[in-house]
């Protein structure tokens, strides 16, 4: 295996708030599948705005080209528990899209410093024999 990619990305959990403030199960519905929330997660704030950020570092590590709209229901953020390591699933068009161009493993680990939440990725590449 080799590198593919690193992603990382930051995210405002006030920001997160008050988009569920304001839009509720509508707003949660649109980013996150519902695996990751019944998969060790929540709609508490801080965890969407740590996933989110999770999401947008695996996307930037894929280095796909995701044309008009990028696929985040796709990219599934799960843990076993609320504050447990975090596992990477992709689905749909782009499972299929990383499997063909043999992409491999994905790490990511998420943590939160005040009111941001910080997010790293790496994305494996098989080896081409």
């Amino acid at each position: 295996m080799s590198l593919r990619g690193i992603g990382v990305d930051i995210a405002s959990i006030p920001r997160f708030a008050a988009l569920v403030e304001r839009y509720g199960e509508r707003f949660i519905s649109r980013w996150f599948d519902a695996t990751e929330l019944t998969e060790g997660g929540s709609s508490v704030p801080s965890q969407l705005a740590s996933r989110f950020a999770a999401k947008e570092a695996v996307w930037k590590a894929l280095r796909i080209d995701g044309g008009a709209s990028l696929p985040w229901r796709q990219i599934m953020i799960t843990s076993e528990a609320p504050w447990s390591r975090l596992s990477v699933r992709l689905g749909g068009d782009l499972g299929s899209t990383a499997a063909a161009l043999g992409i491999g493993p994905i790490s990511v680990t998420a943590t939160i410093q005040g009111d941001m939440a910080v997010a790293f990725a790496l994305a494996e590449q098989a080896d081409r024999q």
